[in-house]
């Protein structure tokens, strides 16, 4: 054990915790600090193109296709609007999601071909290629460095343009996901930040009080372009008794846990015998990577599973890369803790929930929302839900309906909104 470690363990627990706060607070106000010339230069430089009547050059660094509706909306207005001059760089997953610099294929490139979107291939003969200095605006995907290339680490990308930021996820509970994903790294190098909800406006707004040199930081709480995509169904349709099915991919955190383990023996049992319903199942992404990693299940296991369900007729694994497709046709869902309840919510159908959350855990939005779940304590609970939604019982849809007409609203121009703040509120 290094001495340092054995300090550490001499020290009783609140010095240990002072000193780490210690360390936190001095490197943020470092980066502040150092962040301050680069900022000041790239306002300047976007004001004088204003100024001038030239384009604003947006860029969009991009890895996940399941992320892209995040800014789907924004990208979509500002490619219509000749004030903007817009693009994409496609940047491949690095391997295994680990600190390797081995890259996978490009899927997020593949999807904007698909699209026919305005895409770079951002590795391109073994390297990444450079921001163009005439940059104004760069919106990341995901603010994490540790699965990015050193080139489009926030830092580095802070120094060529002003960065900003639309969550990836709409947020559920309160906490431990907020300020994972709005962290240190991210609220030090960003310039706008755009929140999907109170809680995250909130939080924010607290981080900066905290620190002098973060005053010049943008927040703002307009609309979450993901809600401009989903809109409830206008004219009912006769139900085709399709139930799409989202599992979590951990298994081990109280509150934010994946039951698929739980339920897939008896889910398959029941809709093999009911041939008249269709079981969609869409997994988290890292679900199967996870379960393999932590010795849940092993490759061989995931493979066989898969097989398996190849051959059941009314059964299959979502491959779309846009869940809209599906969420437009299921019926119901069934569902882990996931941020898509929230999206799936304006659609106005019917939810199973498998899980318990505290209402206290919530945001402000999920609160309202929950109140109009069928939750679901156990397998047998779920089979009877399934079987209600299917015989037409369904006794929240006028809370559901009420709540989307008075409590959760949305306007479907948070992209255009965000355009025209990130070109009118610009300031040093």
């Amino acid at each position: 054990m290094g001495i340092k470690n054995q300090i550490k363990e001499k020290l009783p627990d609140p010095c240990v915790e002072f000193i780490r706060n210690l360390k936190r607070n001095l490197k943020i106000k470092l980066y502040l600090v150092g962040n301050q010339f680069c900022l000041k230069k790239n306002i300047k430089k976007t004001l004088r193109k204003i100024s001038k009547g030239e384009k604003i050059k947006v860029l969009f660094i991009a890895q996940f296709p399941e992320m892209w509706n995040s800014v789907k909306s924004l990208y979509e207005f500002l490619l219509s609007d000749n004030r903007f001059q817009t693009c994409i760089y496609a940047v491949p997953k690095k391997n295994n999601e680990t600190k390797s610099e081995l890259y996978q294929s490009n899927d997020m490139f593949d999807f904007c071909k698909s699209q026919s979107l305005q895409a770079v291939n951002a590795y391109q003969n073994e390297q990444f290629i450079d921001i163009e200095d005439d940059v104004d605006f760069i919106f990341i995907q995901r603010p994490y460095d540790i699965y990015m290339p050193s080139l489009y680490h926030l830092k580095n990308l802070s120094r060529k343009s002003l960065i900003c930021f639309v969550p990836y996820y709409a947020s559920i509970k309160k906490g431990f996901h907020i300020k994972t994903e709005m962290n240190d790294d991210l609220l030090c190098h960003c310039y706008s930040v755009f929140a999907d909800c109170k809680e995250v406006y909130d939080y924010i707004e607290k981080w900066k009080h905290d620190y002098l040199f973060a005053k010049h930081k943008k927040i703002y709480d307009i609309g979450f372009p993901r809600f401009d995509l989903v809109r409830p169904v206008k004219k009912e349709r006769e139900p085709q008794n399709v139930f799409l099915w989202l599992p979590r991919w951990a298994f081990n955190n109280e509150g934010d846990i994946s039951h698929f383990l739980d339920y897939i023996d008896v889910l398959l049992d029941y809709f093999v015998t009911h041939s008249d319903h269709t079981l969609i199942i869409r997994p988290h992404p890292l679900m199967f990577s996870n379960f393999i990693e932590q010795g849940v299940m092993t490759e061989e296991q995931v493979s066989e599973l898969k097989q398996k369900i190849s051959q059941i007729e009314n059964i299959e694994f979502d491959l779309n890369k846009d869940y809209l497709i599906t969420f437009n046709k299921c019926d119901f869902l069934i569902s882990d803790y996931t941020s898509l309840l929230l999206e799936f919510f304006f659609t106005g159908k019917p939810i199973i929930f498998c899980d318990h959350i505290s209402p206290d855990e919530l945001t402000t939005n999920a609160k309202h929302i929950a109140e109009t779940f069928y939750h679901i304590r156990n397998a047998d609970e779920l089979i009877s839900s399934i079987e209600a939604l299917h015989s037409g019982k369904d006794d929240k849809k006028e809370l559901r309906i009420n709540i989307l007409k008075n409590t959760m609203k949305a306007d479907g121009n948070a992209g255009q909104k965000i355009a025209e703040t990130i070109l009118n509120d610009l300031s040093i």
